[in-house]
């Protein structure tokens, strides 16, 4: 949906905002917003709430994941038990840093993901995404569905919340493609998209396993 301060241009469903051109209050309020609707329940904090916000998102859907790339300041996503049970987005989160450090905790577990590595977190558990200092990443949501197919539950579970390498292996490749996706300019057929998107998860699942 179109809101203050959040562009729509030509493509398959590309949405846009960039607090920059927002006040303070707005900024804050528009990129809390757009978590919640785009991805999950949760409450942000920042480091100082009386300075500026500057960030920019962007995503688009590709077969049944939603691609989507975020740069932004330093500042703190965290989902509670209370938000669980009111909230139904049950899918998973994977998160590719592309530049900074982003630290994450849930199941009892903590990580530091740097550039170059992600890592997966489930909206249906509690989680902490904390930014010390400005960042860029890839963020990739996937159906609950769509990976659980492919993997037991028991070893999804196990890989949240676990920095996992992009440098090499299968880590490497799916991190690779996932930097990619966004620069893909060249309209697609949703018979290709789903595919594609299939592929991607395949190459994930491997990474986990």
């Amino acid at each position: 949906e179109q809101s203050n301060g959040c562009e729509r241009t030509d493509g398959p469903a590309i949405v846009s905002l960039r607090t920059r051109e927002l006040d303070m209050r707005e900024g804050h309020a528009q990129w809390a917003s757009t978590l919640e609707q785009l991805y999950c329940e949760t409450d942000v904090a920042w480091p100082d709430p009386r300075r500026h916000f500057d960030a920019e998102w962007c995503g688009r859907p590709s077969g049944a994941l939603h691609i989507s790339t975020i740069r932004a300041d330093a500042h703190t996503v965290v989902r509670s038990p209370a938000m669980i049970e009111s909230d139904s987005g049950t899918g998973y989160l994977v998160c590719l840093v592309t530049d900074g450090q982003v630290e994450v905790e849930q199941s009892g577990r903590a990580a530091v993901v740097d550039r170059g590595s992600f890592v997966l977190l489930d909206c249906a558990a509690p989680f902490v995404f904390h930014s010390p200092a400005p960042f860029r990443q890839v963020v990739v949501r996937s159906p609950r569905e769509v990976l659980t197919s492919r993997l037991p539950g028991r070893i999804v579970e196990h890989g949240t919340a676990r920095s996992i390498t992009g440098h090499s292996g299968a880590g490497g490749l799916v991190g690779r493609l996932f930097v990619d996706i966004p620069d893909m300019n060249a309209p697609m057929s949703e018979g290709a998209a789903v595919a594609f998107a299939s592929s991607a998860v395949d190459m994930l699942a491997t990474a986990l396993t």
